[in-house]
C-alpha cells in the first residue's frame, strides 16, 4: 500500500524507459500529437463491449443516477436555500426537488431511469452526466454533483490513468465508486463511453492531496478483490509513470493544459535537435536528455518526467 509522496516516488518508474523511446523515435509521423501518446498500448485489446460489459454499464448508471436523486432529496432546508441563493441548478433548486420527489421512484433498471429522464426535462437537465457537456465521449463523475453540491470544488494535483479491457471498465468504475461513496471521499474521475474503445486512458481519476492515497488504496483493495481484472489490464499511457504496470501516474500541469499535451510538444521540439543522428543508441541518449532538461525547465522533475517539483520537494519532506 502507498501512504505518502515518497512511496509514490520509489514506485513510480520514469516514463523515459528504454522501450519507450524506441517507440518515439520510429513512430512514422511527422508532428507527435496527444493521440499517438495514448494509444500505443491499447491496439491488441478487444475494442468492443459485449453484453456483459453493457449489463454492467446499466447497472452503473442506474446507481449513479439513484445516488445522484438520493444526493438532493437528503439535503434539508437551510441546504436548499444556500443553493437556491447560488443559483445552483439554473436557480431552480426547489422545481427539481419538487420534481425528484414526486415523479422519481426506485431505479431498478437502465430502463426506468430513461423512463424517468424522458418524462421529466428538468431532472434530465441538472442530472449528474450533466457536468461537463462537450463533444468528447468521455463522461465525467464528481462526488460533488452526486452529493447535492455539498463539497468544495476539488484542487486538482495529480492524475491517475487506468486501461481495463472494455468488458470490465463499467465493472471497475463501478466498485471503485461504491468504495469511495462508502468511505465518504471526494473523487472525481472520467471515462470513455464510446462503444470502440481504443485507449489507453479510458479511466483517468483526477485527484488532490487529500485524496490521491485513498484512490490508490482503493485500488489495491479491487486487484485483490477481483485480480482477473488487473490481469487483463492493459499499460496505461506511455508517457505516464507506470505502478506495477497498470496504474498511470502524471501531477497535474500549471495551467489548464494536459500533461500529455506538454510532453507531446517537449518531444517534438527534443525530436528536431536530434535530427540528422544516425546511430539508435546515440539518439535514444540525445532524446532522453532533451526531454529530460525540457521537462525540467517546465518544472518537472529531472528523476522523474512525470512529477512536478513540488512533489519532489514533499517526499524530501516526509522523510
Amino acid at each position: 500500500m502507498i501512504k505518502n509522496f515518497e512511496e509514490l516516488y520509489k514506485k513510480t518508474d520514469n516514463p523515459l524507459r528504454e522501450q519507450t523511446l524506441e517507440t518515439l523515435l520510429q513512430l512514422k509521423v511527422k508532428y507527435v500529437t496527444y493521440r499517438n501518446l495514448v494509444t500505443q498500448y491499447s491496439k491488441n485489446k478487444k475494442n468492443k463491449v459485449n453484453r456483459e460489459g453493457y449489463n454492467s454499464r446499466g447497472e452503473l448508471y442506474t446507481a449513479l443516477f439513484e445516488t445522484w436523486k438520493n444526493g438532493i432529496l437528503s439535503l434539508n432546508k437551510q441546504q436548499i436555500s444556500r443553493l437556491k441563493e447560488k443559483g445552483s441548478y439554473g436557480g431552480k433548486i426547489y422545481e427539481l426537488f419538487d420534481c425528484l420527489s414526486k415523479n422519481a421512484g426506485k431505479s431498478d433498471t437502465y430502463a426506468d431511469c430513461q423512463k424517468i429522464l424522458r418524462n421529466n426535462p428538468i431532472i434530465d437537465k441538472y442530472c449528474w452526466d450533466k457536468y461537463v457537456v462537450g463533444n468528447s465521449s468521455y463522461v465525467h463523475v464528481y462526488s460533488r454533483e452526486l452529493r447535492g453540491k455539498q463539497e468544495e470544488y476539488m484542487e486538482i494535483k495529480h492524475r491517475l490513468y487506468l486501461n481495463p479491457e472494455p468488458d470490465d471498465m463499467y465493472n471497475l468504475i463501478g466498485r471503485f465508486t461504491y468504495k469511495a461513496l462508502k468511505k465518504k471521499i471526494a473523487f472525481y474521475y472520467k471515462f470513455d463511453d464510446d462503444d470502440i474503445k481504443s485507449r489507453d486512458d479510458e479511466i483517468v481519476l483526477y485527484a488532490d492531496d487529500n485524496n490521491l492515497f485513498d484512490y490508490l488504496n482503493i485500488l489495491e483493495e479491487i486487484a485483490k478483490e477481483k485480480p482477473e481484472i488487473i490481469k487483463r489490464m492493459k499499460k496505461p499511457p506511455m508517457m505516464t509513470g507506470h505502478i506495477e504496470n497498470w496504474i498511470g501516474y502524471a501531477s497535474e500541469p500549471q495551467d489548464d493544459n494536459s500533461y500529455n499535451n506538454i510532453v507531446a510538444s517537449v518531444i517534438n521540439e527534443s525530436l528536431k535537435d536530434i535530427k540528422g543522428e544516425k546511430s539508435l543508441e546515440v539518439q535514444k541518449i540525445l532524446l532522453r536528455d532533451n526531454i529530460t532538461r525540457k521537462m525540467h525547465k517546465l518544472g518537472y522533475d529531472s528523476r522523474n518526467i512525470c512529477f512536478n517539483e513540488k512533489i519532489k520537494e514533499r517526499t524530501l519532506n516526509e522523510r
